[in-house]
């Protein structure tokens, strides 16, 4: 009787196996399988990254620090490493939200999100609740502002807070608009810290990662600073 040798190595071990055919990046990756290019780490800021590195007056930061956002705050001028990223999304398994590595599975946790991150216009400019990136990121000017007029420094303070929001904590899919609902938990500052945030983050993380790995998939969405400071913080080899 003919023997056959089967070999069942996966051609990279560090990529997940058993996955369905064409539903992973790591299927496609391990069979020679077609891909779409590489995918590109989305992160639309609408010019407010030049914003905060001109600095924000100290009035106006104490206002984002009550409201439990200054960490985020501080964390968004680190520019991403999309290799990184992508190599991450690569590994991730929408089963169990777990990233699949040599030395076995990890993920990113709440506690991750706290440490990391620090949380427990014109017409034609909206469109259903939503605002221009680039629109909100120009309101944010202190050029002619008044820093001893209290209710103006909470209303820059909020503009920050939600260009945050919109840009870092749950990025819309296209990157170019910010969901206005998020104001309604702005209201008061002083307890808008109070709200499950990191939660809700760790929630979009995981939805996006797994939509990530579609092999068809043009962008990785979703809290990306996030997991470039968890994979620093376990892989310090790896970070700058």
């Amino acid at each position: 009787m003919a023997s056959i040798n089967v070999s069942c190595v996966h051609r990279n071990p560090e990529l997940l196996w058993l996955q369905a055919a064409d539903e992973h990046r790591s299927y496609n990756i391990s069979h020679d399988r077609a891909l779409t290019e590489e995918p590109r780490c989305r992160r639309g800021d609408g010019g407010l990254n030049r914003q905060l590195q001109d600095g924000v007056p100290n009035e106006v930061v104490y206002y984002i620090r009550s409201a439990g956002f200054y960490e985020l705050f501080q964390a968004y001028t680190c520019q991403l490493d999309h290799s990184l990223i992508i190599a991450l999304a690569e590994r991730w398994c929408p089963e169990t939200n777990t990233f699949h590595l040599p030395i076995g599975e990890a993920t990113v946790t709440l506690q991750d999100v706290q440490e990391y991150l620090g949380i427990y216009p014109e017409d034609d400019d909206l469109r259903k609740g939503r605002m221009k990136f680039n629109r909100l990121a120009g309101t944010i000017t202190f050029e002619h502002w008044d820093p001893n007029d209290e209710e103006s420094c909470k209303q820059m303070a909020r503009r920050v807070i939600l260009a945050l929001i919109g840009s870092q904590l749950f990025p819309d899919s296209n990157s170019y608009d910010v969901s206005l609902n998020y104001l309604l938990f702005l209201g008061d500052l002083s307890i808008a810290g109070r709200r499950s945030w990191g939660s809700a983050t760790l929630c979009c993380l995981y939805r996006n990662l797994s939509k990530g790995t579609w092999p068809t998939r043009q962008g990785i969405d979703g809290p990306l600073l996030l997991l470039q400071y968890w994979a620093w913080e376990r892989f310090p080899r790896i970070a700058p």
